[in-house]
């Protein structure tokens, strides 16, 4: 059976508490008056009416709101649910599930302006700037996490707000303004669906691998830009991409990070202008889904690793029985590596004042300034660092950790740091240190 069914993005909110529990499931199957539905749901049943379909699935109504095993089975599905939808309904504008589909519209800021006429009747016009897609991108819509692959999954979208938007497979269109091909964020839909979702089943090549993995980057940084209502939920959201992806490639994802590309993966940092994160609660720390906050990839040329990395899932002797989280022991990293450890020392200058810095417990007089933190403001400095690589351009990158309390041997990582290749005497130093000293087994969780 061909079953044809739309799918509604918006956000939710508003007063109204109807939703799909397990007490009022009975009363929901026998039939639901549509002026009881919020209003965006109301007009999203209209506007599919009218497409001639008669399947519409409504997060709020198609799953037990009430039931984690429900919800559970039900986010590992959202891959099929939006890929084989017949099409996706946008509430652009609408800041919660009562303010509607629609916005109030002014097709006249769009609209060519003429101002004179020459006397061969040639008109004189003055068009209006670009179809303002940062407005589209900043939409209370698109700051929603669970919206990036609910944009992207979907075979079409109609976008409804200020302005009617299409986005399909193959291109994207405004009503005002036509293509919308400038806009990166709008391409998206098609890039994955070539690279991913149509290709399912094939062998990819290295090259086609390699554009996979860049299509995920781009989707991650978009993805982080986004904010959620459970920070519980920063996996969730985006796990059917996830899952498209690990089915196109064969790909082990661990923690939102792809296991053949994991050493470079870790070595992600805040961005320097995020301003204040968070932590959202969720281990492991050495992934992004541990802070809530924007990122940058590391992308830098390696000529040396320091470090080796494994995965190990918790299963450690290190825990004997004791549990680091409510619920179960965190995916842990396995890491054969030289820590160096760092040290605070304290200045006291007449014109300057008293003040600090760290530096390394090796090399007494190596300032180490270059760490940008998870957290900021700064909740406790690291006490190590755990020096993963050598660049091409003789910078030293790794991780700031610190040692959980209770575990001797296990790490949590705290932030990204660089030892600047200049001045060169120190920068051969340290390196002359790290290619000497015996490595040692330690765990990040």
């Amino acid at each position: 059976m061909d079953l044809k069914y739309a799918t509604l993005s918006y956000c939710w909110g508003g007063k109204s508490k109807l939703q799909l529990h397990k007490s009022n499931a009975s009363s929901l199957e026998a039939g639901v008056s549509v002026a009881a539905l919020p209003k965006t749901i109301q007009d999203a049943a209209y506007f599919t009416a009218k497409l001639s379909l008669r399947w519409l699935w409504v997060d709020s109504l198609c799953i037990f709101q009430d039931s984690p095993e429900d919800m559970a089975h039900e986010i590992q599905s959202m891959y099929g649910i939006y890929q084989n939808c017949f099409i996706s309904i946008a509430a652009l504008d609408a800041k919660h599930s009562e303010e509607g589909l629609y916005a109030q519209r002014d097709p006249l800021l769009y609209a060519n302006c003429e101002m004179a006429r020459t006397s061969d009747g040639q008109a004189l016009i003055i068009a209006p700037s670009s179809p303002d897609w940062q407005h589209s991108i900043l939409s209370p819509l698109y700051t929603r996490g669970w919206v990036v692959q609910e944009r992207i999954l979907p075979p079409r979208t109609v976008i409804l707000g200020r302005t009617v938007a299409w986005e399909c497979r193959e291109s994207g269109w405004t009503e005002f303004a036509g293509s919308i091909r400038a806009c990166r964020p709008s391409m998206m839909k098609p890039s994955f669906y070539n690279m991913v979702t149509q290709s399912q089943g094939k062998q990819a090549g290295d090259a086609e691998l390699t554009g996979i993995h860049s299509a995920w980057n781009g989707i991650l940084l978009e993805y982080l830009k986004t904010n959620l209502t459970y920070k519980s939920d920063r996996l969730n959201a985006i796990s059917a991409i996830i899952s498209a992806i690990k089915t196109r490639t064969n790909w082990r994802n661990v923690a939102g990070l792809w296991v053949p590309f994991l050493f470079t993966e870790l070595l992600w940092k805040r961005r320097s202008n995020a301003g204040v994160s968070h932590w959202t609660g969720i281990r492991p720390t050495w992934s992004w889904v541990s802070v809530e906050c924007k990122i940058t990839q590391f992308t830098a040329s390696i000529v040396k690793r320091f470090a080796e990395i494994d995965v190990d899932d918790g299963s450690i002797d290190f825990f004997q029985g004791k549990s680091l989280t409510s619920h179960r022991d965190p995916i842990t990293l396995r890491v054969s590596c030289v820590l160096m450890k760092l040290c605070e020392v304290q200045v006291d200058e007449q014109q300057s004042g008293s003040y600090s810095h760290r530096t390394f417990e090796e090399f007494s007089d190596v300032r180490m300034d270059d760490y940008t933190p998870d957290i900021e403001p700064i909740e406790d400095y690291p006490e190590y660092f755990l020096p993963f690589a050598l660049l091409d351009f003789g910078d030293i990158v790794g991780l700031g950790v610190s040692r959980v309390k209770s575990f001797p041997n296990m790490f949590e990582r705290k932030g990204f740091m660089t030892v600047k290749a200049f001045p060169k005497k120190v920068a051969k130093q340290i390196l002359h240190f790290l290619e000497q000293q015996k490595k040692d087994t330690m765990y990040i969780i």
